[in-house]
C-alpha cells in the first residue's frame, strides 16, 4: 500500500510540470555563445531566428546564427545561412529585435542573395544577405549585462 501512495503521490506531483501547448522544447532553441537566443522554427525546419539583446549589432547576430548552424544543428562550417526575414520588433518577444534566417532559401530568396554576391554582408535588413556559418570562426563576442545594461563584445580576444 506504501508503494502505491508513493507511485500515485509522485504522478501527482509531476502531472503540473507538463510543458503548455506552444512552448517551445529545449530542442527548438539553443543560446549562442554570444547569449543571444536562438528559436527554430516549428514549420520550416531549415529556418529559425535570432532574438538580440539591447546593444546587439549584426554580427552578433550573424555569430549567433553561425553558432546555432555548427552547434546545434551539427551542420559543416561551409552551410551556407541567408537572411530571410529582416530584423522586426518581435510582439511575442515582448518586443525584442528578431532577425529570420533559412539555410534553404527558395527561388526569390536565391535571386536576391545571387544579385548581392562578391560582397559580404552584415545586413540584418536586406533578405538575400549570406554567408558560411564558420564566417566568424571563434570571434563571437558575447553580449554581457553590467548594472543593468548590456555591453556588446565582452570577451573580445588580447
Amino acid at each position: 500500500m506504501k508503494h502505491k501512495l508513493s507511485i500515485v503521490l509522485a504522478l501527482a506531483l509531476t502531472a503540473g510540470c507538463t510543458v503548455a501547448p506552444g512552448t517551445p522544447s529545449s530542442r527548438d532553441w539553443f543560446v549562442a555563445s554570444n547569449q543571444l537566443m536562438v528559436f527554430k522554427d516549428a514549420a520550416d525546419p531549415a529556418a529559425f531566428t535570432v532574438r538580440g539583446l539591447t546593444g546587439a549589432g549584426p554580427e552578433n547576430y550573424w555569430c549567433a546564427a553561425g553558432d546555432f548552424v555548427m552547434n546545434h544543428l551539427h551542420k559543416p562550417g561551409d552551410t551556407r545561412i541567408y537572411l530571410s526575414k529582416p530584423q522586426y520588433r518581435d510582439p511575442a518577444a515582448g518586443g525584442a529585435y528578431t532577425v529570420g534566417y533559412t539555410l534553404a532559401p527558395d527561388a526569390a530568396l536565391l535571386a536576391e542573395a545571387e544579385s548581392q554576391s562578391g560582397a559580404v554582408f552584415l545586413s540584418l535588413k536586406k533578405p538575400g544577405a549570406n554567408m558560411i556559418a564558420f564566417q566568424f570562426g571563434s570571434d563571437c563576442y558575447e553580449v554581457e549585462v553590467i548594472d543593468g545594461n548590456f555591453l556588446v563584445e565582452s570577451g573580445q580576444p588580447d
